[in-house]
């Protein structure tokens, strides 16, 4: 039997008390991937907001690693294990070599600026940047990294954090087809060779079909099903 990593009993998520889905309910095992799809508005990214932490659930309970989410350190606590890559092309202003990027996947968790980053804090980021194939790359400045080279520098930054659960709310969007392919097949590798647990937003069902075990589907106004 598979470990649990995730777990929504009944949730509703939405902002001032005004939820956008209620008694939303799924589980989430260790390895599996569950793509989630919606028109706008359906409440696909404050999912992944509730999830992290960032808006607390306006009813239901969260359980992440066999452990119920209810406190702001509870919600950091889950947090620092779980990668998040965003939607859009914003990467940010300061002058970051792709090391550097990945390196801060440790921050937090694992070092602060009460302590600088250890031993062990660079060998994950030596090895994150490895299983993305961006030790090539490392020195080079995250603003001029391709569509494709950034999202695995962004990947590379959560396995640095030795996240177990990986959010990715629209990947694919700014690449082109043969990237987004390869970047499904980066995806399904890493299921499979890392234990690596997966929800994925994306608009292209067929993308989800290659990669996912389950699709949630979200409408506004009526609750989500799993398909």
């Amino acid at each position: 039997m598979r470990k649990e990593i995730l777990a929504l009993n009944k949730i509703a998520i939405g902002y001032d008390k005004k939820p956008i889905q209620t008694a939303l309910s799924f589980k989430l095992e260790k390895g599996e991937a569950l793509g989630v799809v919606g028109p706008n508005g359906s409440g696909k990214t404050t999912l992944f907001k509730t999830i992290l932490g960032v808006i607390p659930p306006l009813d239901g309970e969260i359980t992440f690693a066999g452990k119920q989410v209810k406190t702001t350190i509870d919600r950091n606590w889950a947090r620092s294990s779980i990668g998040y890559v965003p939607q859009g092309r914003n990467r940010g202003k300061l002058p970051l070599t792709v090391e550097e990027m990945v390196l801060l996947g440790r921050w937090g968790s694992h070092f602060s600026c009460f302590r600088r980053p250890g031993t062990d804090d660079w060998s994950k980021t030596q090895e994150a940047l490895e299983i993305m194939d961006l030790t090539n790359l490392k020195k080079r400045d995250c603003r001029n990294l391709s569509g494709g080279e950034y999202q695995r520098a962004v990947i590379a930054r959560a396995l640095a954090r030795e996240a177990s659960l990986l959010l990715l709310d629209e990947p694919t969007t700014f690449l082109d087809l043969q990237s987004r392919q390869e970047f499904i097949t980066l995806l399904t590798d890493l299921r499979e060779e890392l234990g690596l647990s997966i929800l994925i937003v994306s608009h292209h069902r067929e993308e989800l079909e290659n990669l996912t075990d389950r699709v949630l589907l979200l409408e506004r106004e009526k609750r989500g099903a799993l398909l």
